[in-house]
């Protein structure tokens, strides 16, 4: 296979799988997206359970407006409360409800039980792989904006 149509390939099986992804989340999420889910356990991992909408965003690799969109959701379903910032009158603070940090601690397990059956029969070494293609691809793509 030529050396494009790898690429291309790549990149069709990284949307697909991320598409199967998130339908299989669904139920082991509680309802919640995996997107939604990823953005709690992000907010989760800080120290102040808190942070404003790029941090977000460059935590998992949205942009402000994605963020902005899954903080209302989460904040509508009781998850996240959204205030003012104190330090730029445009800006906004996305912090974890108790609620939130119950469901976390209640179901830390939820993303290995949504992986474990996707990465079945995959050994260290192809991971090790993927890990290092991925890291790659990333890089590219976000270095991609500065080198115009």
């Amino acid at each position: 296979m030529k050396k494009s149509k790898k690429k291309q390939r790549v990149m069709a099986q990284l949307f697909t799988a991320a598409n199967l992804l998130q339908q299989k989340s669904g139920k082991a999420l509680n309802g919640l997206t995996l997107r939604q889910y990823m953005l709690l356990t992000s907010l989760y991992g800080l120290p102040d359970k808190k942070a404003g909408l790029s941090q977000l965003a460059d935590a998992f690799g949205g942009t402000r407006q994605n963020a902005k969109q899954l903080a209302d959701a989460l904040a509508a379903k009781g998850f996240a409360e959204i205030s003012a910032s104190p330090a730029d009158k445009r800006g906004v603070i996305v912090s974890l409800t108790p609620t939130a940090e119950e469901f976390l601690r209640q179901n830390e397990d939820a993303g290995e039980e949504i992986l474990a059956p996707a990465f079945k029969g995959i050994g260290e070494k192809t991971l090790d792989g993927a890990i290092e293609c991925l890291d790659r691809l990333i890089a590219n793509l976000q270095n991609g904006d500065r080198q115009k």
